[in-house]
């Protein structure tokens, strides 16, 4: 099942997407003489939410792999302390130029909502 997020009222644990966005921003579009795009998307797919940040990296960075920094890590513990392994982080750069961060998680409709989901 997939369903578009936009559907959707879900808890989102705080602060969670705040690390990936920062380092879209900061290792990614800043560095980008002419700035760049920021693409933050969500949807539902097997009862797990997925949100993906993309963010356009500079052309001739040359970079083709990344060691995870305080963010990643951080945000690769949280989400294991928060949801075991059903909690997943996979951050990549791709052939399109761009970066891709995927978080996953189980999903937990909004209790302050349950009414609009029934």
């Amino acid at each position: 099942m997939k369903k578009p997020a936009h559907h959707l009222i879900a808890e989102v644990p705080r602060f969670l997407l705040q690390p990936l966005v920062e380092n879209a921003v900061r290792h990614g579009i800043a560095q980008c003489e002419s700035g760049g795009t920021i693409v933050v998307s969500a949807e539902l797919r097997n009862e797990l939410i997925e949100i993906e940040v993309v963010n356009d990296i500079p052309p001739d960075s040359g970079v083709v792999s990344y060691t995870d920094g305080i963010g990643l890590t951080n945000t690769r513990q949280r989400l294991n302390e928060l949801f075991g392994a059903e909690g997943n982080l996979d951050a990549a750069f791709c052939d399109d130029q761009k970066y891709h961060s995927k978080v996953s998680f189980p999903f937990n409709p909004s209790a302050l909502h349950s009414e609009i989901l029934e």
